[in-house]
């Protein structure tokens, strides 16, 4: 069996995307600040993939100083990434972050172009647009909607810092990835510690053990089914389920807590996830 029809690994794609569309629904239930959930995420996830890498008889440190600088930068670019996505969660609701952090790969267009000082292909710059339009349906005018207007706002921030943390990724793509995801969850919780450290006591023992499993399920199982996939299926393939993210999040929203969003909300999330659909189609195309 071809490793583009294994149903193994389709399977854990679409399951590691469910995960990453609920992470916010999970982590919305839990009465704390962005700065705790995020700091209990990565502290939950960088114990259990350290403890994943000393299974498999892996080195847990980088093998140069430069891996360790890149997991510093790359931790506090996680760290901020995941703040404002919650941040944009409890400003906004679920799908206002969602929709915003969808425009995640139209910020990796724009941000490589500039890197690179080239001008992107035509596909990405119609995607580019189509996102930003999406966008502007999505977000409210009125008065009334002026907290989904700020967590579709916190959530495009959300994007951009992904999207640094994905080009940062980059440059150590020859690495261990479990390894590098460890590093990563290591480094953000201990830019965090400060902010969190002053309201860990008030944690109940339900709270922990709700940042437990947000760290454990939601973050290294997460990753790691992730990291699978990309070993077995197209990268590109891979990317166009990944783009339902938002699609799997607002469902749960549905169904579990009867939020239906609005006839605008829902076209301009359409116009978002089919955008990214059509770019990574076409780039999946060609390979």
């Amino acid at each position: 069996m071809s490793a583009t029809h294994s149903p193994r690994a389709w399977l854990a794609l679409h399951f590691t995307v469910l995960l990453f569309g609920c992470a916010g629904l999970f982590g919305h239930a839990l009465p704390v600040s962005p700065w705790v959930l995020v700091f209990g995420r990565t502290l939950f996830a960088a114990l259990s993939l350290a403890l994943c890498l000393l299974a498999l008889r892996r080195p847990l440190r980088p093998r140069t100083g430069e891996g360790g600088r890149l997991a510093l930068a790359a931790g506090a670019c996680l760290a901020l990434h995941w703040v404002t996505f919650f941040q944009a969660i409890q400003v906004g609701g679920v799908a206002a972050g969602l929709l915003g952090f969808a425009a995640f790969p139209a910020a990796v267009v724009a941000l490589d172009s500039l890197g690179q000082r080239r001008w992107p292909a035509w596909r990405d710059v119609a995607m580019v647009g189509l996102v930003s339009v999406g966008l502007v349906l999505v977000t409210p005018l009125s008065a009334e909607g002026a907290a989904v207007r700020e967590g579709v706002l916190w959530g495009v921030l959300s994007a951009l810092l992904f999207a640094v943390l994905a080009l940062l990724n980059r440059r150590s793509a020859s690495g261990d990835p479990l390894r590098l995801a460890g590093l990563q969850n290591a480094a953000a919780a201990l830019w965090l510690l400060p902010m969190a450290v002053g309201q860990l006591p008030a944690l109940s023992l339900r709270d922990w053990l709700g940042l437990a499993v947000l760290g454990v399920v939601f973050t290294a199982l997460a990753h790691a089914l992730f990291l699978f996939s990309l070993r077995v299926l197209p990268a590109q393939r891979v990317a166009v389920v990944t783009a339902l993210e938002p699609v799997y999040g607002m469902a749960f929203v549905w169904l579990l807590f009867a939020q239906v969003p609005d006839a605008r909300m829902w076209l301009g999330g359409a116009v978002i996830v089919l955008a990214t659909l059509w770019a990574s189609l076409g780039k999946a195309s060609k390979h």
